[in-house]
């Protein structure tokens, strides 16, 4: 994500909502707790960044078709894979092959990172970085039920037709790993238009 502006917050916190579209903010004005506080002469315009909560985030994101998820190989290199997931109230769900390497790397370190952004002009896209703890579920697990059944009405589309039989013939019974966010980032591309007006406070 080349010149996003980022912004980090711990979970758990009280943040203001980060509304879609994204909210643009006037130079020189304040909008809850961020401040724009206009270009610097040779230095292009800050971007808004709102402040989030975890709820917010997930309500913004959870329908974003992939999250490219990072583990760590047996020498420490990053392995990044996209994968299908679901984020619901209580932790994001993310389904792998029961082979794959990124289930055997969660085997042997749970540290995860997840990234999902949404968006196609380059204006309009911003995304989210989650780190926590992978806890891989045994498929009779309740918590692996009720991801695996937001899942399936989650990807319908994509497994119409013939796609749920070539998906059980490629990949079988989908290995399913939950995360709980540690540590959110968020980044996005927006930015005041010229001539825009502050919407005043909420």
């Amino acid at each position: 994500m080349a010149g996003a502006t980022r912004r980090n917050v711990r979970t758990p916190g009280t943040w203001a909502p980060y509304p879609w579209p994204p909210t643009r903010s006037a130079p020189g004005r304040c909008i809850g707790s961020h401040c724009d506080t206009g270009p610097r002469e040779g230095r292009a315009a800050p971007r808004f960044i709102p402040v989030v909560n975890t709820a917010e985030a997930r309500r913004t994101f959870r329908d974003v078709r992939v999250a490219h998820v990072a583990s760590l190989l047996p020498g420490g290199e990053p392995h990044v894979v996209p994968l299908w997931f679901v984020w619901l109230d209580d932790a994001i769900y993310v389904s792998c092959r029961r082979a794959s390497v990124v289930r055997r790397n969660l085997e042997r370190d749970p540290r995860v990172a997840l990234e999902v952004e949404r968006g196609s002009a380059w204006t309009e896209q911003a995304g989210a970085l989650i780190r926590g703890t992978a806890e891989l579920l045994p498929s009779d697990h309740a918590g692996a039920k009720k991801a695996l059944s937001a899942w399936f009405d989650k990807y319908r589309s994509e497994l119409a037709g013939r796609g749920f039989a070539a998906y059980t013939e490629r990949v079988g019974e989908p290995v399913v790993f939950r995360v709980r966010p540690d540590r959110l980032s968020t980044w996005i591309h927006a930015q005041a238009p010229p001539g825009s007006r502050d919407p005043g406070p909420p």
